[in-house]
């Protein structure tokens, strides 16, 4: 893979735009291995990946399991589940109680057990378990690999020792309890910003494990740049937490992926031929992926 020859006037603005609150977002990097899904904000803090929504929630009434769609509910079927929410709610009268769900499928499950142990390198603490002793030892070396250019660029050394968690699969990794709830589907890894640990799993081909090591080992020089000491409170928040989200995600998938990237050539290119490039006003709207569109503006910077 080749990676990225930065200037020394590249490296001061990058340096430099780190330290702007360009606009106040709370975001948290949140990395998808299917970049095409557009970012929704979660209750949780950090910014999730959502996919396109059951289209039965669109065309009628679900209970449960059980959906009935407008079409097929007749006259005497609407005044009685009229009737039955009428009670549920109150009829909307003062003090009504909002309805909860079920509790269950609530609280995220975790139906494996992981004996994590400790590798540690000159700059990091690897947590892993013993299915991937191996994996673990090569995420090593590329971790070490990945702070020495970051730290060169950057001109930054982090704070203390970088802890990553690492699972051996998607479905370990969505059982982690190291974030504020279940990672998606479509997540390929976080840092999180209380205690600036990543957590991801390992990929399926090894170039796409180092790929997403170096995205979150950016985050993480982002949040450490930015950040005014190791205990977290609103008054030392992170600034890159204020950074609009295609400054920071284009941020890290330019650090880790370099210029030249097929993948967003070809966003770039279909953006252009159907006349919808966007300006960077623009790309605060979220119909523009900011992974894509912000590595383009770095890139081109």
């Amino acid at each position: 893979m080749t990676y990225l020859p930065i200037s020394s006037t590249g490296v001061f603005v990058v340096q430099n735009l780190l330290n702007l609150g360009l606009r106040k977002e709370t975001t948290i990097a949140l990395e998808s291995a299917d970049n095409r899904m557009e970012p929704v904000k979660s209750v949780c803090g950090y910014t999730g990946h959502q996919a396109e929504g059951d289209s039965r929630l669109s065309n009628g009434l679900c209970l449960g399991n059980s959906c009935f769609k407008d079409r097929s509910m007749d006259r005497r079927s609407r005044i009685v589940l009229t009737i039955f929410f009428g009670l549920l709610t109150g009829f909307g009268g003062p003090g009504v109680q909002t309805a909860s769900a079920q509790y269950f499928g609530r609280n995220q499950v975790q139906y494996e057990s992981f004996d994590f142990e400790v590798l540690q390198t000159e700059h990091f603490n690897i947590h892993f378990y013993d299915e991937e002793r191996e994996a673990a030892e090569q995420a090593g070396i590329l971790a070490e690999r990945w702070y020495a250019r970051l730290s060169r660029l950057l001109n930054h050394k982090l704070r203390g020792r970088q802890t990553i968690i690492y699972y051996a699969s998607h479905p370990h990794f969505r059982q982690t309890n190291a974030i504020g709830g279940a990672p998606g589907e479509s997540t390929g890894g976080v840092t999180e910003v209380f205690k600036r640990r990543m957590v991801l799993p390992f990929a399926g081909p090894l170039a796409e494990t180092d790929h997403v090591l170096g995205h979150e080992m950016v985050h993480a020089f982002q949040f450490d740049m930015t950040g005014q000491g190791r205990a977290l409170s609103e008054a030392t928040i992170p600034t890159a937490l204020r950074l609009p989200l295609w400054f920071i995600e284009g941020m890290a998938e330019y650090l880790s992926v370099g210029p030249a990237d097929p993948h967003t050539a070809m966003w770039i290119r279909d953006a252009l031929a159907n006349d919808r490039l966007p300006s960077i006003g623009q790309l605060y709207d979220p119909r523009y992926f900011p992974y894509r569109f912000g590595q383009a503006f770095w890139a081109y910077v």
